[in-house]
């Protein structure tokens, strides 16, 4: 059950970077892990392995006509490599893959290691992404990647 682990793991390490809460994540099923983890209903969920340890996750669903990255996140051992920026880009592709030539995500501006990581992958802000659902005294910019497709 990675996807469970790493994302209780995420949860635990920056609460105020997620929609969601732990207290939440903690009492689901494994049905619901299982459900989360199929892809068949709701978000496609990408995991970053060395040595056959998960140490990274992302996530992106289609949702109100937007493919959007909705959850990132890199053990803190893992974060100065390549391990980010793959995951971005995996999931960049799957969208590709998937027929979408955007991909949105929103994050807090004061989160400066994320807003470089999002610019250095393509993304810019195109305007306010509203509060975060968890927090809503945090603000969120919105970011856009546009794929550079070939006529």
């Amino acid at each position: 059950m990675d996807l469970k682990n790493i994302r209780l793991s995420s949860l635990l390490d920056a609460p105020s970077a997620f929609g969601i809460r732990y207290q939440d994540a903690i009492n689901y099923s494994d049905e619901e892990w299982k459900l989360r983890a199929s892809n068949e209903n709701g978000p496609r969920f990408f995991i970053a392995y060395i040595a056959e340890k998960a140490v990274g996750l992302v996530g992106g669903v289609f949702a109100n006509n937007e493919y959007e990255l909705i959850s990132m996140w890199v053990a803190p051992e893992y974060r100065r490599g390549s391990v980010s920026k793959g995951l971005v880009e995996a999931l960049q592709t799957h969208a590709l893959n998937e027929g979408h030539k955007v991909v949105i995500l929103k994050v807090s501006p004061e989160n400066k290691a994320a807003d470089g990581l999002y610019r250095k992958c393509g993304f810019s802000v195109v305007g306010s992404g509203g509060a975060l659902a968890s927090n809503d005294s945090v603000a969120l910019q919105k970011m856009e990647w546009l794929a550079k497709v070939q006529p």
